[in-house]
C-alpha cells in the first residue's frame, strides 16, 4: 500500500518514471487481490503517461480479467480506448467508447457504490465518442 501512494505522489510530481519503478517492484502473494488490482491499474496509468500504450494496455487488460474488481473496469476501459487512439487505432476506441456509453448505472458488476463512477464513464465515452466521430468524419 505505500508503494501505492508513493507512486501516486511521484505521479502527481511528473515523476512517471519513479512512479513505474516503485510498483514494478511490488511482489504479490494472492491472485485477485484488491491491492494487486489497484496496484495494476496505477501502473497501467503511469505507462500511459509515460507514451507506453501497448503496455498500458496489456497491464489494464490484467485488471478487466478479474471478475471480482467489475466496479474498476469502466474506468480501466476507458483509458485503454484513450490509449487505442493514442496508438492511431481508432476502430478499437470506438468499440470500447460505443460499449462504455451505452452502459447505464448498475449495469456493471459492481453494483453500487460505484454507480455514480460508471454514469459519469459512460458520459465521459459519450463525448470522447462524439469526438473520435467528428475526426473519422462519420
Amino acid at each position: 500500500m505505500a508503494a501505492l501512494h508513493a507512486s501516486d505522489i511521484l505521479a502527481q510530481f511528473k515523476k512517471d518514471s519513479e512512479a513505474l519503478e516503485f510498483l514494478n517492484k511490488i511482489q504479490f502473494q494472492k491472485a485477485d487481490d484488491l491491492l494487486e488490482a489497484l496496484v495494476l491499474k496505477q501502473k497501467g496509468n503511469i505507462q500511459a503517461n509515460l507514451g507506453q500504450c501497448k503496455e498500458a494496455i496489456a497491464t489494464w487488460s490484467q485488471v478487466l480479467a478479474s471478475k471480482s474488481h467489475g466496479y474498476l473496469h469502466p474506468d480501466v476501459k476507458l483509458r485503454q480506448a484513450l490509449c487505442y487512439e493514442t496508438l492511431k487505432d481508432p476502430n478499437q476506441a470506438e468499440k470500447l467508447y460505443q460499449e462504455l456509453s451505452q452502459k447505464t448505472p448498475g449495469e456493471t458488476p459492481g453494483k453500487g457504490p460505484g454507480e455514480e463512477n460508471d454514469l459519469s464513464t459512460s458520459k465521459e465515452a459519450e463525448k470522447y465518442l462524439r469526438l473520435l466521430r467528428l475526426n473519422k468524419g462519420t
